[in-house]
């Protein structure tokens, strides 16, 4: 695997942060696999956190707290342990935690931003266990682009052009590109690769997976100000979600202009 850094270290203070663009939520495409458009594949909601107890992740605590539709049913057996927590639900809820931080995973394949409820999972945790010192909250959406004939030699130019590194010894490497976008309230990383998915018919669809993480720190106050901040950023997890897309969009059309 290849990994090269596009982007350069921030210096003096970070710009402000524009806010989400001013897509509509329903054009944040589910997974049909179009070419050329953003398909959110995958959603994951994550809560860092100092001295987080794994130990209380299990289906009895999720159901109680109203955290877990209890109707909702197991996919596979619960692990609980002191250093790693795991339940995963049918319809593709994970629940995942260790000790400095908690996860909510959601499979968004042919799913509705409306129907996607790991952030609502998430806030409703944070509420339950409030005196966790939370620090931080990531957003963290997983896009494909289908790209007809996108073989790895053409994602490798469509992505920073090819150079005496392509071929060592016969071998053509794995492409990925990692972006990072600093504001003064968020940092937005991207890992870009060629990557290619299923369709649910069997069709593999080639393109490129873009692996977004939407980075907030906490402010150290009060509980209950923590709280609300956390809600409030993840409450707005459909914001972030388009900004990524649109991001996506901006890589996918140098790649889609080089693959022709």
């Amino acid at each position: 695997m290849v990994d090269w850094y596009n982007g350069r270290e921030a210096r003096g203070a970070a710009p402000p942060d524009p806010g989400a663009n001013d897509q509509m939520a329903d054009e944040a495409h589910v997974a049909g696999g179009d070419s050329g458009r953003a398909d959110l594949v995958e959603l994951s909601v994550v809560l860092v956190a100092t001295s987080n107890n794994p130990s209380i992740i299990n289906p009895d605590f999720l159901t109680a707290n109203e955290i877990v539709d209890k109707h909702r049913e197991l996919q596979e057996s619960p692990v609980t342990t002191p250093v790693f927590a795991q339940v995963v639900y049918k319809g593709g809820l994970i629940v995942r935690a260790d000790p400095e931080r908690v996860m909510f995973v959601q499979s968004a394949s042919e799913v509705s931003l409306s129907s996607v409820i790991c952030p609502g999972t998430a806030e409703a945790y944070a509420r339950a266990v409030p005196h966790v010192p939370y620090r931080a909250v990531g957003i963290n959406p997983k896009l494909h682009v289908c790209l007809a004939d996108a073989d790895r030699a053409k994602v490798a130019t469509a992505l920073d052009g090819r150079g005496a590194w392509w071929s060592y010894k016969d071998s053509e490497p794995e492409i990925q590109l990692k972006a990072i976008y600093p504001f003064s309230s968020r940092r937005i990383v991207v890992d870009v690769l060629g990557a290619t998915r299923r369709h649910p018919n069997g069709q593999p669809l080639p393109g490129l997976l873009f692996q977004a993480n939407v980075h907030r720190e906490l402010e150290q106050t009060s509980s209950q100000r923590r709280i609300e901040a956390l809600v409030s950023i993840v409450g707005n997890w459909e914001s972030d979600v388009l900004d990524c897309r649109t991001l996506a969009d901006k890589f996918t059309s140098h790649a889609t202009r080089d693959l022709t």
